[in-house]
């Protein structure tokens, strides 16, 4: 059921933020950033556009009914900009309209269809629906209609086994990838959720710990959030090693349990700092180009920001898990 959006929704004062640029950071010379496998070929542009945001819709707050938000985590947008809210510990996931109609997919429980703290969400090409349902140890798929497609794994660490899954990204050929969180693994599926191989799982050199989020660039650059290890690994579409980020720290290149990920239109990649409160935008380099912790946001800054994601029109929106609300950005 679709039910009108009242009450939930407030414009921002123009303020506009304007991010500082850290410049003359050669990635050769950067402490934070390992560059020793990155190629010109794997080289694009950096990264000196889209560096000002103004925050214009705070969306949610905290509470059960429908609109309301409790704890959101994951959250996607749909090719007509609808969008879609992994609310976790409401268990449900929440569909909000581009004329502010909203209706919520499942209820809490085990049963296939429904959820136990869903986290992270995707749509394929397709507009289906993928959740990680974290407290089910599982992933489920749905149609945009909502018909529950399928609903995978088991608990555990073997095939086919998952242990609190977080984050997950899709492909442009649908693969599905998925940050099995409580195995400190990243696991991939088909789009008819079968498992399948990842090369950069039979590196025995990298070591993840509580890994988050995932994104995937157009041309199949793959970024993982190994979270509790606060850095970024960046990987070819063949599982090769191009770029590690970070280290822990609040300093600019430095990263405090880092969550969601999204390349943005520049093709650079604007992380979310659960442990730092804030977002911060890397270059292709690994440069660090700007930190913003929302403090502009009339209702108060950022606090534990778990996943980003930017809509066809290149507009940034974030879950603001702590503050139970989801913030739609101008960025450019």
């Amino acid at each position: 059921m679709i039910m009108p959006l009242k009450g939930i929704i407030s414009q921002m004062t123009d303020n506009r933020y304007k991010f500082i640029e850290i410049s003359g950071w050669a990635a050769q010379n950067q402490e934070n950033v390992d560059n020793s496998v990155l190629t010109e070929s794997t080289k694009v542009r950096p990264t000196g556009s889209r560096a000002t945001i103004k925050p214009i819709e705070i969306i949610g707050e905290r509470g059960s009914e429908i609109g309301q938000f409790y704890a959101p985590q994951g959250i996607a947008i749909g090719n007509d900009d609808t969008l879609y809210v992994a609310d976790t510990l409401n268990n449900r996931i929440q569909r909000i309209s581009v004329e502010g109609g909203v209706d919520a997919i499942g209820a809490e429980g085990g049963e296939p269809g429904r959820f136990k703290s869903p986290s992270g969400i995707a749509l394929d090409k397709h507009q289906c629906i993928y959740i990680t349902d974290k407290g089910n140890n599982r992933l489920q798929k749905f149609s945009n209609n909502a018909a529950l497609l399928f609903s995978i794994c088991t608990r555990g660490s073997g095939t086919m086994q998952l242990n609190g899954p977080g984050g997950l990204a899709i492909d442009h050929t649908n693969n599905i990838y998925v940050a099995d969180t409580g195995n400190n693994r990243f696991v991939s599926f088909t789009s008819i959720g079968r498992i399948r191989p990842l090369p950069f799982l039979t590196n025995t050199d990298i070591k993840f710990s509580r890994p988050g989020g995932i994104a995937i660039r157009k041309d199949g650059i793959i970024a993982l959030a190994d979270t509790w290890n606060h850095r970024i690994l960046i990987y070819d579409n063949t599982g090769k090693l191009l770029q590690k980020i970070g280290k822990a720290g609040n300093a600019a290149g430095e990263l405090g349990q880092p969550t969601g990920l999204v390349f943005d239109t520049d093709d650079s990649l604007i992380v979310c700092e659960a442990g730092n409160n804030r977002l911060q935008k890397f270059n292709i380099y690994g440069n660090s180009v700007y930190t913003w912790n929302g403090r502009e946001c009339k209702t108060g800054p950022l606090m534990c920001p778990n996943s980003v994601v930017i809509s066809k029109s290149g507009e940034l929106y974030i879950a603001d898990t702590g503050n139970h609300r989801i913030i739609r950005c101008e960025i450019w």
